[in-house]
């Protein structure tokens, strides 16, 4: 094979992977918790067990989304004072998120 082919057949690879990265983050869309959890710490970071009481869901529910949301990059988590906090990855996060929010009302309209 050609380096030229070799190159090309690893860029495509690349691209596929970047694919299934982005589809995996537009997924967590989908689910109406990790939304309610988005909404809720995009105002300030929060404890997993403030969330569930917040969202009204068993507090290992909502670890489980947590867990997810920070594996796929869109929460991010730290230790202060012994209690672990989760707030929004950053700011392009926060877009996405307004934009898909944005959406379904455009067509109800």
């Amino acid at each position: 094979m050609s380096h030229a082919r070799s190159s090309q057949s690893q860029i495509d690879s690349n691209q596929d992977k970047s694919y299934c990265v982005i589809a995996d983050f537009f997924l967590s869309f989908a689910d109406p918790t990790t939304l309610m959890i988005l909404g809720i710490v995009r105002k300030k970071e929060m404890t997993s067990r403030a969330i569930s009481q917040k969202v009204g869901i068993e507090p290992d529910t909502i670890l489980a989304k947590l867990k997810a949301m920070e594996r796929g990059g869109i929460l991010v988590s730290c230790v202060r004072h012994q209690n672990i906090l989760y707030r929004v990855a950053d700011l392009h996060v926060l877009k996405a998120f307004d934009r898909i929010l944005e959406l379904p009302l455009r067509k109800m309209t």
